[in-house]
């Protein structure tokens, strides 16, 4: 076995560290040959901040949790401390949702959202608190637990790793079954606090009641323990205190669809382009026009040729390219294959190629100067009445659902390497008037990986007028990564564009091929950001 990460709270002078249960087991660990010469977990028996219980309490009463039986997390899965990290809504703050407020858990029946605790402890005063999590440690890696009260009006103020005085920090006492004795100080820890939506992964303390959960993450453990316990420091009592009880952190994600779809031989396909070098696309490279800083060339790749895009700080726009259906569709799909480039270094998310309706009629000139626009009518590529720049959608003026992408994750994020996807909707319900992000994480953390080929896939089924029936996914590889069943497009008025001499009536009027850095901030720097290729536009109805 390895040797273990063992804390060592001794100030630089030699003496002892300030806390009495790390102490006096720091001081049985000293002892060779073997386990302490101890009770199992009697070193922590009594003392402020309530009794350790011998064996784990009986659950406490509690509503009926989710019937879904429980996902092994993924690698990627952890709890992170930083700005882009765990919120009462997000276990990655504003792209990968919880399934349930204040996060997922499963408890020791292997219940989703359950009552059972892995153990718990009443906090009464400040002080020490001890809590026997052994069948929690047994259950296996990794370890990364969610820490609630069931009092409705109490609770604690714990000190978390980030505590000024080291000696009140969590820590895990590990008895090894025949072994020594081991110590493990806490990885990340962060609150899950409801009142607010920014993340808390640096605070010196962490808040445990009946609106915000503590999370806390440990090294692993190669070992199967005969006992372990978690000691954590009440730094305030809320209320008259509180039971605290201790439960395994859950994926949020979905089970895994079987389902893989491409559209590499399927016979619906009208439009195939293998690196946007078709007629259609020549005003893309017109370097008097808008390509004047030659953001878009045709490169050789590993794959063949392919359009590579670069983000310079003089504007935010990379790509405007359209492919029209006509008539327009109630039903489609599009894909191509994706590879963002190592040195993309954006400051804002932005907007990837998407879905728009029929467009004002100011694209006639544009129309008529390419033969390859032959028979689009009037509003097939030209500006939208509404559903981009905060021009807000009714349900017969216009909508976009462009693809989008977040902000890269910091150099120490599980994600850190990889570019978070998105729908970017604006929609006849939307919430934010500057469009609402759906992101693709239903079935995991699903990103785009820098500097590694991806097939990126979208279908959409406008509603039917006046129903929220629409259907959009969105597929990584063929997998399913995003599945929306209520989009609402059209609400069944007469369209306004009709009154410009526009055609429609609220159905899929493009392939909006759209590349944008943010909202307004302007790329920070030059930098090729990305390759796109072998893309493929179907009509499915």
């Amino acid at each position: 076995m390895p040797d273990m990460p063992v804390s060592d709270n001794a100030d630089p002078k030699g003496s002892a560290p300030a806390n009495p249960g790390r102490r006096h087991w720091l001081e049985a660990a000293a002892v060779g040959g073997g386990a302490v010469a101890l009770p199992p977990l009697a070193w922590l028996a009594g003392g402020a901040g309530g009794a350790a219980a011998a064996t784990p309490p009986v659950a406490t009463a509690g509503p009926t949790g989710t019937a879904a039986t429980p996902l092994a997390l993924l690698a990627e899965e952890r709890i992170d401390e930083s700005a882009q990290g765990l919120t009462s809504e997000y276990l990655y703050a504003n792209w990968y949702r919880w399934r349930h407020p204040r996060g997922d858990w499963v408890d020791a029946a292997g219940k989703p959202q359950g009552y059972q605790a892995f153990g718990a402890s009443v906090a009464s005063a400040q002080g020490l608190l001890r809590i026997d999590i052994t069948r929690a440690v047994q259950a296996g890696q990794p370890l990364q637990l969610v820490l609630r009260t069931s009092s409705p009006d109490g609770g604690a103020l714990v000190a978390s790793r980030n505590a000024p005085d080291v000696t009140r920090r969590p820590f895990l006492a590990i008895t090894p079954s025949g072994g020594k004795p081991l110590l493990l100080d806490v990885s990340a820890d962060a609150e899950a606090n409801g009142s607010t939506v920014t993340a808390r992964g640096a605070e010196p303390a962490m808040k445990v009641s009946a609106d915000t959960h503590a999370f806390l993450a440990f090294p692993p453990v190669d070992i199967k323990p005969a006992s372990a316990m978690l000691v954590l420091h009440v730094e305030q009592l809320i209320g008259q205190g509180g039971r605290l009880e201790v439960y395994r952190m859950a994926s949020p994600r979905l089970p895994d669809d079987p389902s893989r779809v491409s559209l590499e031989s399927d016979p619906r396909v009208f439009f195939r382009s293998a690196a946007f070098e078709e007629p259609l696309f020549e005003g893309i490279f017109n370097t008097r026009g808008s390509n004047n800083f030659e953001q878009r060339r045709v490169v050789d790749t590993d794959r063949g040729r392919a359009l590579e895009l670069s983000f310079d700080p003089r504007t935010s726009l990379v790509l405007d390219a359209s492919v029209a259906f006509v008539p327009e569709a109630t039903e489609a799909a599009f894909e191509y294959d994706l590879k963002v480039l190592p040195g993309f270094t954006p400051s804002d998310g932005g907007k990837m190629p998407g879905w728009s309706s029929r467009t004002k009629p100011d694209d006639k000139i544009a129309l008529s100067r390419n033969k390859a626009f032959a028979g689009w009518p009037p509003g097939s590529m030209g500006t939208l009445l509404a559903g981009k720049g905060g021009d807000r959608v009714n349900g017969h003026d216009g909508w976009s659902l462009r693809g989008g992408y977040i902000v890269p994750w910091a150099a120490k994020h599980p994600l850190h390497g990889q570019m978070g996807l998105t729908t970017y909707a604006y929609h006849a319900a939307m919430q934010d008037q500057f469009g609402d992000s759906w992101p693709w994480t239903q079935w995991g953390p699903s990103s785009a990986v820098v500097g590694q080929w991806q097939r990126i896939h979208q279908r959409l089924r406008v509603n039917t007028p006046g129903k929220r029936n629409g259907l959009l996914e969105a597929r990584i590889d063929g997998r399913l990564v995003f599945r929306k069943t209520d989009v609402y497009l059209r609400d069944g008025q007469r369209w306004d564009l009709n009154d410009l001499g526009v055609a429609t009536e609220g159905g899929i009027g493009r392939v909006w091929l759209n590349v944008y850095h943010g909202g307004t901030a302007l790329p920070p720097t030059r930098c090729a950001a990305m390759l796109l290729r072998n893309l493929k536009v179907a009509r499915l109805a």
